[in-house]
């Protein structure tokens, strides 16, 4: 298989304005690494693929596993997060020429206010950590 590589951003200086503290979705996490690396190297044998599809990443921090996503063949990819990172994520996305498929929208956790459009196409979720695994289907309505 032909070696794809994407360029990703990180913050070294980025906190929440309301705490101080660092964004976690200012650096690549180990999590998403693995899970954007294992997403290349399965595709293929994977129960299910990811080309043609429609994925979102909730707190998409660098977003590299949607961009993986992407590069790999999902038709549509959103990335959110959090105001101080949008920035950060379209640089990412312009990055590896994958505008053309890939969104970027502001999400806060806990409001009822998106910019994105995130609508009912999404049926696969990718998790990296929590109690989970990848590739499992979503729920009707979510």
């Amino acid at each position: 298989a032909k070696e794809q590589t994407l360029v990703v951003f990180e913050l070294d200086d980025i906190c929440d304005s309301a705490t101080g503290r660092a964004l976690t979705g200012a650096w690549v996490w180990d999590s998403a690494l693995v899970l954007a690396e294992w997403l290349a190297a399965a595709q293929d044998q994977l129960e299910f693929s990811l080309r043609g599809k429609f994925v979102i990443e909730l707190g998409a921090g660098a977003g590299l596993p949607e961009l993986a996503a992407a590069r790999i063949g999902a038709s549509r990819a959103v990335l959110t997060d959090v105001g101080a990172l949008i920035p950060r994520l379209r640089k990412n996305v312009e990055a590896n020429g994958l505008g053309d498929r890939v969104e970027v929208s502001e999400l806060v956790w806990g409001s009822d206010e998106s910019g994105g459009r995130a609508g009912p196409d999404f049926r696969r979720v990718l998790r990296r950590g929590g109690d989970g695994g990848a590739g499992e289907d979503a729920e009707e309505g979510v």
